[in-house]
């Protein structure tokens, strides 16, 4: 009798401090999230006709600026062609291409590609999205060649707002997260100049443009 009691006791005591072992760090997790917003303007254009101090008779562009705490950001490239007459970037008539034949098949010559960037610059945006302007100097990089064109860009909205949201939630190894993108977005027109360029000052001018405000959010859990 008294070597069963002495075994109970002992089994009673080493139950609690295995149950104890398995409610531990094996159970703790770390969360996280993240929430960001942003108020952008894009731009895409095509100018015909030979400009000073630029190669090329054909220079399609693209711009995107961007709010930022220092009071803006922007970057974009332009592709300067050479074309023969009746020719334009990736072959059709006037105005029939788009950017994928461009790349894939010119039939003009490529006479430079320069990389654009902010550099002293204000841009502003309004909260409805009716307006932008991207005022100040640009940085324009040739292959090492270097230039510094005044801008001065107005983005002006027009038609219904159009709305995008993407919503993902899911699991990765010992990971789960969900993720929201929402975008408000309206078509714009583009009014004003880079440097030499203008986006109005010819009949044959073509340019698009949108004003766009984001919201990202990410929420995740890992063990």
């Amino acid at each position: 009798m008294a070597f069963r009691k002495i075994l109970s006791a002992a089994m009673l005591t080493v139950v609690p401090a295995a149950s104890l072992a398995m409610t531990t760090p094996a159970d703790a997790s770390s969360r996280w999230m993240y929430k960001s917003s942003d108020e952008r303007a894009s731009a895409e254009w095509t100018e015909y006709g030979e400009l000073n101090g630029v190669e090329g008779n054909v220079h399609v562009g693209f711009l995107e600026a961007e709010t930022s705490s220092t009071g803006g950001y922007a970057w974009g490239k332009v592709i300067d062609y050479y074309c023969e007459e009746g020719e334009v970037p990736g072959g059709g008539g006037h105005g029939e291409y788009s950017t994928e034949e461009w790349e894939e098949e010119p039939t003009c010559d490529v006479m430079s590609y320069r990389w654009m960037e902010g550099g002293d610059i204000s841009f502003t945006i309004d909260r409805k999205l009716n307006t932008a302007r991207l005022t100040g100097t640009l940085y324009v990089d040739n292959h090492g060649s270097s230039a510094t064109p005044p801008v001065d860009m107005t983005w002006t909205g027009f038609g219904e707002l159009s709305q995008y949201t993407s919503y993902e939630k899911g699991t990765e190894g010992d990971s789960t997260y969900t993720y929201k993108y929402e975008s408000t977005y309206r078509q714009a027109e583009v009014t004003g100049f880079i440097g030499a360029m203008g986006f109005t000052d010819d009949a044959d001018d073509e340019s698009w443009g949108s004003i766009e405000k984001t919201k990202t959010f990410e929420r995740g859990t890992s063990r």
